[in-house]
């Protein structure tokens, strides 16, 4: 099954790479005298460090980080030609990418969330990624967040009295969304308590649809990892019409 992200998630994405690989120095790997080495411009001079250097470590790791990005552009370009029949190279300076004040999911407070806070002892376990998950549903929930390479907390202490299900961090954007699984939505007490757990995320300032977003099950519907994957593109997508602008 193909999963298409939208347009302007991949002007988005193209960007927020872009910005990275600006924020890193231009660097070659070579070898001197059978030494490995790494070369770098930096303020127009010219620098050198080979393995036995005690700079090598954290400058191989900038190295190993910029062709990262260097390939994630790659793909991403060679995508945006196949899906869209454009070059994004010829279009990228007719968007913007806007940072929504308004929304209180900001980056500073992704980094103060703590993941796995919930202190409630689970009755079931279900393990996955260095998280212990309380339902299966939950578990797949977060191999469809992890299959996407969106970095994720669980289990967070933001609200009054409740835990959240996942935040989602969309650094292209510099914030993050909620996603809840809601799993048994044919049960009246547990829909009074999800009830009670999107008042409380009214009242914090926090709104669906912006911040805010879920996917529900019942006894009889369990969502398969394909609707997961679905419906958290859709939410990406929605998130990207948001902050993507056409500015020409």
């Amino acid at each position: 099954m193909t999963y298409l992200f939208s347009k302007k998630r991949y002007i988005g994405r193209l960007k927020f790479v872009e910005r990275k690989l600006d924020e890193l120095p231009d660097m070659r790997l070579g070898t001197h005298k059978g030494v490995r080495t790494v070369r770098y411009i930096s303020n127009g001079v010219r620098h050198e460090a080979n393995e036995n250097s005690t700079k090598w470590h954290k400058l191989y790791s900038y190295y190993e980080k910029r062709k990262e990005l260097e390939e994630e552009y790659r793909t991403l370009c060679r995508e945006f030609k196949a899906h869209f029949g454009e070059d994004y190279e010829k279009i990228k300076f007719d968007y913007d990418v806007l940072v929504d004040s308004q929304t209180p999911c900001t980056a500073q407070l992704w980094n103060e969330l703590v993941d796995n806070e919930c202190p409630v002892e689970k009755r079931d376990v279900y393990p996955f990624d260095n998280h212990v998950f309380r339902s299966r549903i939950e578990e797949q929930a977060a191999v469809v967040i992890k299959s996407l390479n969106l970095p994720y907390k669980y289990d967070c202490g933001i609200l009054r009295t409740r835990y959240t299900d996942f935040a989602i961090l969309l650094e292209e954007y510099g914030c993050f969304v909620f996603w809840e699984i809601l799993g048994d939505m044919g049960n009246s007490s547990y829909i009074n308590r999800t009830g009670d757990k999107f008042k409380e995320y009214s009242f914090s300032g926090y709104l669906v649809g912006r911040d805010v977003f879920f996917l529900g099950s019942t006894a009889n519907f369990m969502p398969n990892a394909d609707v997961m994957k679905m419906n958290l593109i859709l939410m990406i997508n929605t998130i990207a019409e948001m902050y993507v602008v056409k500015i020409r």
